[in-house]
């Protein structure tokens, strides 16, 4: 079995019901919601959720792609360069957290055992890629309101509310009321479901900073609405923006929330 290095996975991660479904048996009335987003050094990414029931895939034209089956509490991230995907479970990210917490913690401990200079500047240089550890972020507060601004994102109204952590704007959405989205209300839950899971599988990483604390979808849990558009920042400045531009009808069969045909499953790796 191939392995599938941990970094992808995390990565993968930041950037999304019941019943299981039999192999090649058509399901009606799937939609397909294209988003396109733009910032850093991605240039525009075209990004595709297929979501029917309880059960989503997701291809990203950068990232990759991911299949979830909510009632299974299944999730594979997709490798198509390389036709290869890694099945994501608690248990195995649990043997992963076992492997990193330790090497995180002999770390610490050979930092300390430098020299006063070269312990400090081994410190401010990881403060500087990681500049708060989970457990930090966490204990601030994530408020969210609503603002003024409204915008209008493939034909649908929505209202622009505003996320921040200790005052610090961190994201912005504009969300549609749920009844205008074709499946709004099954769709939003089939995301939050998927949320739900990945936050499941990052607690064992929870002393860790490459850690997320919130998706923009377990923040819609407290926004009555359907994101149409989302703006992601840093320090201020906008880093991503992402928008809805098509919402469409298709058929879907169970192959489309498994990993493809003829893809070689990978194993987790931790540090090496």
């Amino acid at each position: 079995m191939h392995r599938f290095p941990f970094a992808q996975i995390v990565f993968t991660l930041l950037v999304l019901p019941l019943g299981l479904l039999i192999l090649g048996k058509p399901l009606l009335a799937a939609n397909v919601y294209t988003y396109t987003s733009t910032g850093g050094d991605q240039g525009q990414d075209t990004i595709e959720l297929l979501i029917d029931g309880p059960n989503m895939s997701m291809d990203d034209t950068v990232k990759g792609g991911l299949v979830f089956r909510s009632g299974e509490e299944y999730m594979a991230i997709l490798d198509h360069k390389d036709k290869q995907y890694v099945h994501l479970s608690i248990e195995q990210m649990e043997q992963l957290a076992g492997q990193i917490n330790p090497a995180m913690d002999a770390m610490r401990k050979q930092i300390e055992q430098l020299p006063p200079e070269q312990r400090e500047m081994m410190k401010k240089m990881m403060e500087s890629r990681v500049p708060q550890t989970q457990k930090e972020t966490r204990q601030i507060e994530l408020s969210i309101a609503a603002t003024d601004e409204s915008g209008i994102y493939a034909g649908f109204d929505c209202k622009w509310w505003e996320m921040r952590r200790d005052s610090e704007l961190v994201r912005s959405a504009c969300v549609a009321d749920t009844g205008d989205i074709p499946n709004g209300v099954a769709s939003l839950n089939t995301l939050r479901g998927m949320a739900a899971y990945q936050k499941k599988l990052l607690k064992a990483f929870d002393q860790l900073p490459m850690a997320p604390s919130t998706t923009i979808f377990e923040e819609m849990q407290r926004i009555d609405g359907f994101p149409v558009a989302t703006r992601d920042f840093k320090n201020g400045v906008m880093r991503y923006e992402t928008r809805l531009t098509s919402i469409a009808d298709r058929e879907a069969s169970a192959a489309d929330f498994a990993p493809p045909a003829g893809y070689t499953e990978r194993a987790l790796t931790g540090p090496q």
